[in-house]
C-alpha cells in the first residue's frame, strides 16, 4: 500500500476515534472517554507507525461499541443495583470502581483492556481494564425481571474471581493434577487403542476443566455458581431452576466454558447442604432431568468427565476464597424481617430486593407479583432522579 494511501487510512481511523469517544464525552461514562482520549493522544504523541496508530483508533471504537449507547431509566437502575450488591458483599472494596452495566442477549461478565497505561489516580490504582456486566435483552426498564437478577451475583463472581483467582487455583490445582495423574497411569497400562482412546479422554478433561485466566472452563463456571449461592442462597438457586423450567435446554449438554447443567446442579446442592440452604428447587430440578426427553445423555464419557472429587475441591476452594476475602454468606433472618414489610416497603436495592423479590413471587402469585415488581422498581427509579 503507497504511503498516501496508509495515511488516509490513519486520518479516517482517527477521526472515527474520536468520534466514536465524543458520544460519551458529556455522560456517565465520561471518565471512559477521558482515558481513551488520553491514549489516543498518547499515541499520536509517540510518533507509532501508521500501522499501529490505525489499530489503536480501531481499537478504541471497539472499545466504544461495546459500552452502552443510551443511559436511560434502566441503566440507572442496574448500575446502582451492581454497586449495592458489590457493597453488600463484604465491607472491603472487592471490586473496581468502574463496573458498567451493558446489554446483550444473556448474562455476561467482559474484561476490556484499556490501550497504552492510565496515570494513577488519588488512591494510587490504575485503570487498566474496562469491566462490563452484560444484562439480557434491550436497556428499556421494562425489560427488567427482578427474578432474573441473582445472576447477578453470577456474573460479580467473575469479576471478583478475576482478581483474587489464586485463592480457588491455589486449592483446586493439586486435586486437579493429581485427578490427571492417576488417570494416565491408568491408561499407561490399557492396549494400544483403548490407550489412545482413554488419554483423548483426559486430554478432553483436563481441556475442560483446566483453570484457565480467561475463566473459559468448568473450575471457573462452577465457582461462580457457589459464590453466587453463597450470597443469595435459596434466592440463586431459584433463578438457576427458572432458567432450565421446560425442556428446551439439554441438561448433559457438554460443551467448553459452559459444564452440563447436571453438574451444576450438583454442585449448588453440595453447598446448600453443607451451609444449611433449602435444596428443594435443585432436588426437583434435579428429578426433572430422569424425566426430560435429553435423558439419554447421561452417557458414561459425562460420567467421566463429571469428576466428583474436583467438584468437591472447588467446593473447598470456594469456600477458601469466601472465608478469605470475609464474603457476607446469605442471612435466612432477613426473610422473617423483610416478610414483615414486604406490601408495605421499598426493600434497599441489593441483596434485600432480590430476596424480597423472591418471597413476593412465593407470596403473592404473578399477577400480583407483576404490580409489586413495577411498583418498587419505579420508587427506586424515582429516588435517582429526583
Amino acid at each position: 500500500m503507497p504511503k498516501w494511501a496508509t495515511g488516509t487510512c490513519q486520518k479516517h481511523s482517527v477521526e472515527q476515534a474520536r468520534s466514536a469517544i465524543s458520544r460519551f464525552a458529556v455522560s456517565p461514562l465520561s471518565a471512559v472517554a477521558d482515558a481513551l482520549q488520553r491514549a489516543l493522544e498518547a499515541g499520536s504523541q509517540a510518533g507509532i507507525s501508521p500501522t499501529e496508530m490505525t489499530a489503536l483508533a480501531e481499537y478504541i471504537v471497539k472499545i466504544t461499541d461495546r459500552l452502552p449507547q443510551t443511559f436511560e431509566e434502566r441503566f440507572w437502575f442496574d448500575a446502582a443495583l451492581i454497586q449495592a450488591i458489590a457493597n453488600a458483599w463484604s465491607e472491603e472494596p472487592l471490586f473496581p470502581s468502574m463496573l458498567v452495566p451493558a446489554y446483550d442477549r444473556e448474562w455476561g461478565h467482559a474484561r476490556l483492556p484499556m490501550p497504552l497505561s492510565e496515570p494513577a489516580n488519588s488512591q494510587g490504582f490504575r485503570l487498566h481494564v474496562l469491566e462490563l456486566i452484560l444484562f439480557p435483552r434491550s436497556p428499556n426498564l421494562r425489560e427488567v425481571n427482578l427474578l432474573e437478577y441473582p445472576w447477578l451475583a453470577h456474573e460479580l463472581a467473575h469479576s471478583l474471581m478475576f482478581r483474587f483467582d489464586e485463592l480457588l487455583v491455589k486449592r483446586v490445582d493439586p486435586v486437579f493434577s493429581s485427578i490427571v495423574r492417576r488417570r494416565r497411569l491408568a491408561a499407561a497400562a490399557d492396549r494400544d487403542r483403548i490407550r489412545t482412546v482413554a488419554l483423548s479422554a483426559i486430554n478432553e478433561f483436563q481441556t475442560l476443566w483446566r483453570p484457565t485466566p480467561d475463566h473459559r472452563n468448568w473450575t471457573h463456571e462452577i465457582s461462580a455458581d457457589l459464590i453466587a449461592a453463597s450470597l443469595l442462597g435459596p434466592v440463586y438457586f431459584a433463578a438457576f431452576t427458572d432458567l432450565l423450567d421446560g425442556d428446551s435446554k439439554n441438561p448433559y449438554q457438554v460443551s467448553p466454558g459452559h459444564p452440563p447443567y447436571v453438574l451444576r446442579v450438583t454442585a449448588l446442592q453440595r453447598i446448600g447442604n453443607r451451609l444449611g440452604f433449602p435444596t428443594k428447587d435443585l432436588d426437583r430440578l434435579e428429578d426433572s432431568f430422569a424425566k426430560s426427553r435429553w435423558r439419554s445423555g447421561r452417557s458414561n464419557k459425562l460420567l467421566s468427565l463429571a469428576d466428583a472429587e474436583l467438584v468437591e475441591a472447588i467446593l473447598e476452594g470456594v469456600q477458601h476464597l469466601c472465608k478469605n476475602l470475609r464474603l457476607r454468606p446469605w442471612n435466612a433472618g432477613r426473610v422473617k424481617e423483610l416478610g414483615a414489610t414486604i406490601q408495605q416497603e421499598t426493600p434497599a436495592l441489593g441483596v434485600d430486593l432480590l430476596t424480597a423479590a423472591w418471597m413476593a413471587f412465593n407470596e403473592f402469585g404473578e399477577n400480583q407479583y407483576s404490580v409489586w415488581q413495577k411498583r418498587i422498581i419505579q420508587a427506586h427509579v424515582d429516588g435517582f432522579t429526583q
